[in-house]
C-alpha cells in the first residue's frame, strides 16, 4: 500500500508540473495571438488562402494532394536529448570564436596603447540638445571616480546646446568641446574618439544620466578581470521629467525594481539573432578602439549594435559583475529610439545582420601576409612568421603579390621590421595593400601617411600617440603581433567595402546594364565558346582566374575586356574579386565551360525590371553527357525550370548555381560570396555558394525568380569518378554549412543520415561493383561524423554558456 502510495504522489507531481507548463504555453500563445502583427498577417493569410488565384497556384506547384501517396518515414532511435541543446543562433556564434580563436585571438595585455593610465575617455556626442544636455554634463562631473576627460562634440547644433557646452568647458579643465558642422552621431562619436587620450572609452548621450559610481564600478571591473575586453551593465529606465519609466514589457526581472532592464549576460546570439541587448551603458579599452576603429558612417540608427558586433566578434565582451544599474535611459518623444520607423532602425537591424554574416565569414578566410626583416634572426620575426604558417594563412613575396589586380576583397598585409631610415620601400608595392612597420622604439614620423600602422617593441609614452589610429603600439611577442595586425587589418578591409556597398546603392541607376563574370581554368576553346554567345552590346565582360592563365589570356585577347588576376586558387575569391571591379546594374556569374542561350540577356533585363524586389534570377541549365546518371549531371549543374516562377525554398529543389544574376546593389548588401569550402577543397566551384547568397538575401526580403527563358548550357569532357566524388562532398558540405547558419532551414540529424548510409550498404552488398553508390556512402559518413561532432557541442549547454557569461 505505501509503495502505491508513494508511487500516486509522483504521478499526482508530474501531473501538476505539466500543467502548470502547459498553462505558460497557454499565456504565451494568447501573447502572440494578441500581438496586432500577428493578426494582420494571418488575417491577410487567411483571406488568400480562400482565393481562387492560390488554389490554382497549388494545383500547380503541388498537383492535386488528394493524389499523393502517405509518405512513410521512419522513426530512429535517438542520438542525442534534442530537448536540451545549445540552439542555432548560439551556436552559429561559437562555431565563429573557436575559428576566429584560432591563432588569431587578440591578447589586449600583450598590447600597449600610448594612453594616459587610469584616465577614463567620455564622448558625449549632442545635437539640439537644450532639453537634457546639462543633466547629462553634471551627471558625468558627478562622479565619484574624477580621473576621466569629457569630450563634447556639438553636432552642428541649432539651439542654445554651443553656448551650454562652452560655458562648462569654461569652468573645468577636463572638459573639451569640438564644434563641427552636421555629421550625425557615427561621424561625431568618430571624431570624438580620435581625440580621445584615456586607459578606457565609454560614451553617453546628451538626454541620458551616469549615476555618481558609474564610472568607478566600470573602471574596477575591468582592472580585476583583465582578460575581458568590454563591459556592460543593467539600465534604469526614465521618462522625459526623470521619473521612473515602468512602462515596459523587455528584460524585466522579478524581484527587481519596474523600472529596471535587467540584461541579458550570456552574449552568444548578440551577433545572429536581431537584437541589441548591450544597452547604453558599458565601458572598452582603449587598445578595442584602436582595432575596431572607427564607428560606421553607414550605420546610422544602428552605429552601436554594428560596433558591439565587431568587439564580440574579435574580444572579450561580457556583463558587469554587479546588477545594480548605474545608469539611466531616458525615454522621450525626441530620442533617436522614439523615431525608429522614421529611421528604419529595425529594418536595419535585419539589413545588418546579413553584412555581419558575411563579416564573421570574412574574418574567417586566410590572408596573403608580406613579411620583409632586416635582421633576420629577430626572435620577433621568426615568432611572426611562424605563426603566419600556424594559422593556414599565406606567405607572399612582393614579385607574387605584385601579380595581383588590386581589388578590396582580396588584400595584403605588408609588415616591414626594420628602421625607416635605413631602408627605402619596396617598389612597387601593390594598390591596397596594408603597411605595418615594426621597429625597436618610437620613431619620429615626418609623414604619417606612410604607414597604415606603426608598432615598436618599447613600451611608447602618451606622448608617441600618432593621429587616427595609427599608433605607436608596444608589442613584443610575434604571435600577439600577428592576431592584433590581422583584426585591425581585416576591420579596415572590411569597412572600404561597406563604403562600396554604401557607394553602389546611391549610384545604383548607374552603369552599364550588365557585368559578366566569367571563371578562366585555363582552357583557350572553352573561352571562346562563352565569350561568342554573349550577343548584348551594353556588357562589361571581366575574365578573373589565376596569374598565369590570366596573363597568356589578356596576351590573347586583347583591351577588350577586363582582366582580374589572382594570387589565389580560391574560387570564391575569384568571383568577389571579379565582383569589385564590376560597374554594371546586374552581375551575372558564368564558368568558362558555359554558354548563353539566345536571347538571355533581353529576358534576363525584363525580370529585374518588373520589380526591384528581384534580387537575384535563377535559370536553366543544360549540362549534356550520356556517361553519367541523371543525379550526377545534377550535380555538375543540370537544372530543368518549367515555368517562370518566384522561388519557395524546398529542400528538394534548389537552383543550379551555373546560370546565376543578382543585382549588384543587393551583392553588396550581402557583401559577397560566403567562403564555404574547408581549404585543401576550394579550387573546386561549387555553385552552392550562388545559391547561398540568394538564399541570405531571400531571408532579408529580397526575391529569388526562376527563369525558364534564361537557359545556360555547359560542356563537359569526361570527369573522373574521384572529381565527381569531390563534387558531392562539396554540396554536402557547402548545403550543411548554409544550414547551420541559418541561411537555409536546418533539418540534417545524424539517425536520419545513419539511416541512409545503412540504405545504401544494402543495395551496395547486391551491386558490389556500383562504385558511385560506394562515393555516396564515403562522402554521408564524412558528414556524419562533422554533424554528430557538432550535437556533442550542442550538448554542453551550460559550459559553453557560462564561457562566455563569465568575466574573464
Amino acid at each position: 500500500m505505501a509503495t502505491l502510495i508513494d508511487t500516486y504522489q509522483e504521478l499526482k507531481k508530474s501531473n501538476e508540473e505539466l500543467q502548470n507548463r502547459v498553462n505558460e504555453l497557454v499565456k504565451e500563445r494568447e501573447g502572440i495571438l494578441s500581438d496586432p502583427y500577428y493578426r494582420r498577417t494571418m488575417h491577410f493569410r487567411a483571406k488568400a488562402k480562400k482565393t481562387v488565384f492560390y488554389k490554382i497556384y497549388q494545383y500547380l506547384r503541388y498537383g492535386n494532394p488528394e493524389e499523393k501517396e502517405e509518405q512513410n518515414i521512419p522513426e530512429y532511435e535517438k542520438e542525442f536529448d534534442y530537448g536540451y541543446m545549445l540552439n542555432a543562433y548560439e551556436y552559429r556564434f561559437i562555431r565563429y570564436k573557436r575559428a576566429r580563436n584560432r591563432g588569431c585571438r587578440i591578447n589586449i595585455k600583450e598590447i600597449c596603447i600610448p594612453c594616459v593610465t587610469g584616465l577614463v575617455s567620455v564622448i558625449l556626442p549632442v545635437y539640439n540638445g537644450e532639453d537634457y544636455v546639462e543633466d547629462s554634463i553634471e551627471s558625468v562631473l558627478s562622479q565619484t571616480y574624477e580621473h576621466f576627460e569629457l569630450i563634447i562634440v556639438d553636432d552642428g547644433s541649432t539651439d542654445r546646446t554651443p553656448q551650454i557646452v562652452d560655458r562648462y568647458a569654461a569652468m573645468d579643465s577636463r572638459i573639451q568641446v569640438l564644434h563641427q558642422e552636421n555629421q550625425k552621431l557615427p561621424r561625431a562619436l568618430s571624431n570624438g574618439f580620435r581625440t580621445a587620450r584615456g586607459e578606457y572609452y565609454t560614451w553617453t548621450s546628451a538626454d541620458n544620466i551616469m549615476h555618481p559610481q558609474f564610472i568607478e564600478k566600470f573602471v574596477s571591473d575591468l582592472q580585476k578581470y583583465d582578460h575581458t575586453d568590454m563591459i556592460y551593465g543593467n539600465l534604469r529606465l526614465i521618462n522625459e521629467t526623470g521619473a521612473p519609466h515602468t512602462d515596459f514589457a523587455w528584460y524585466r526581472e522579478e524581484g527587481q525594481p519596474p523600472e529596471y532592464a535587467i540584461l541579458p549576460k550570456c552574449c552568444l546570439e548578440l551577433n545572429t539573432y536581431a537584437n541589441n541587448y548591450i544597452g547604453a551603458a558599458f565601458m572598452y579599452r582603449a587598445a578595442v578602439a584602436h582595432v575596431a576603429e572607427d564607428y560606421s558612417a553607414f550605420k546610422f540608427g544602428i552605429e552601436d549594435y554594428d560596433y558591439w558586433m565587431k568587439i564580440n566578434e574579435l574580444f572579450v565582451l561580457r556583463h558587469t559583475s554587479f546588477d545594480r544599474p548605474e545608469y539611466s535611459y531616458r525615454l522621450h518623444s525626441k530620442s533617436l529610439t522614439s523615431k525608429d520607423k522614421e529611421l528604419k532602425i529595425t529594418e536595419n537591424r535585419f539589413k545588418q545582420m546579413l553584412w555581419d554574416e558575411f563579416r564573421r565569414n570574412y574574418n574567417q578566410k586566410d590572408i596573403a601576409w608580406i613579411v620583409l626583416c632586416d635582421t633576420p634572426a629577430l626572435l620577433q620575426y621568426q615568432e611572426f612568421l611562424n605563426t603566419i604558417k600556424k594559422s593556414g594563412h599565406r606567405l607572399l613575396t612582393m614579385e607574387q603579390a605584385a601579380k595581383q589586380t588590386p581589388n578590396r576583397y582580396e588584400r595584403f598585409i605588408f609588415v616591414y621590421f626594420g628602421r625607416l631610415s635605413e631602408k627605402e620601400l619596396p617598389v612597387p608595392i601593390p594598390d591596397g595593400t596594408y603597411m605595418v612597420l615594426v621597429t625597436d622604439r618610437p620613431e619620429k614620423v615626418q609623414d604619417i601617411n606612410v604607414w597604415d600602422a606603426y608598432v615598436c617593441r618599447a613600451k611608447p609614452s602618451p606622448s608617441d600617440r600618432l593621429e587616427g589610429y595609427r599608433g605607436w603600439y608596444g608589442i613584443q611577442d610575434g604571435q600577439a603581433l600577428f592576431a592584433f595586425l590581422d583584426g585591425k587589418a581585416r576591420n579596415c578591409f572590411l569597412y572600404e567595402m561597406e563604403k562600396r556597398a554604401a557607394m553602389a546603392e546611391i549610384n545604383k541607376e548607374e552603369g552599364t546594364d550588365f557585368s559578366v563574370i566569367i571563371s578562366f581554368y585555363g582552357n583557350d576553346t572553352d573561352l571562346e565558346r562563352c565569350l561568342a554567345s554573349i550577343e548584348q552590346e551594353n556588357v562589361q565582360i571581366l575574365i578573373t582566374g589565376s596569374c598565369e592563365n590570366i596573363k597568356r589570356c589578356s596576351r590573347k585577347l586583347g583591351s577588350d575586356y577586363t582582366y582580374i588576376a589572382n594570387v589565389t586558387q580560391n574560387q570564391t575569391v575569384w568571383k568577389n574579386a571579379a565582383a569589385d571591379r564590376a560597374i554594371g546594374k546586374y552581375l551575372v556569374f558564368i564558368e568558362d565551360t558555359c554558354s548563353f542561350s539566345e536571347g538571355y540577356f533581353k529576358n534576363l533585363l525584363n525580370i529585374f525590371q518588373i520589380s526591384r524586389r528581384i534580387g537575384t534570377v535563377f535559370g536553366n541549365v543544360t549540362a549534356k553527357q550520356d556517361a553519367y546518371l541523371p543525379e550526377q549531371l545534377h550535380l555538375l549543374g543540370n537544372y530543368t525550370i518549367r515555368q517562370d516562377d518566384l522561388y519557395q525554398y524546398h529542400d528538394q529543389n534548389l537552383p543550379s548555381g551555373y546560370s546565376f544574376a543578382v543585382r549588384r546593389s543587393c551583392f553588396n548588401m550581402a557583401g559577397g560570396f560566403y567562403d564555404l569550402s574547408q581549404r585543401e577543397e576550394q579550387t573546386y566551384f561549387c555553385d552552392r555558394i550562388c545559391f547561398g547568397m540568394a538564399m541570405a538575401l531571400y531571408n532579408a526580403g529580397i526575391m529569388i525568380y526562376l527563369s525558364k527563358a534564361c537557359t545556360v548550357y555547359r560542356s563537359m569532357e569526361a570527369i573522373e569518378e574521384k572529381q565527381l566524388e569531390m563534387h558531392l562532398w562539396l554540396r554536402q558540405y557547402c548545403e550543411y554549412m548554409l544550414k547551420i547558419s541559418d541561411v537555409l532551414p536546418y533539418n540534417i540529424w545524424p539517425e536520419v543520415i545513419a539511416g541512409e548510409i545503412r540504405q545504401m550498404e544494402e543495395f551496395l552488398t547486391e551491386k558490389p561493383d556500383d562504385s558511385w553508390t560506394a562515393a555516396k556512402i564515403r562522402c554521408s559518413r564524412k558528414l556524419l561524423d562533422i554533424v554528430r561532432a557538432d550535437f556533442r557541442d550542442k550538448e554542453k549547454v551550460d559550459l559553453n554558456r557560462d564561457l562566455f557569461s563569465c568575466l574573464v
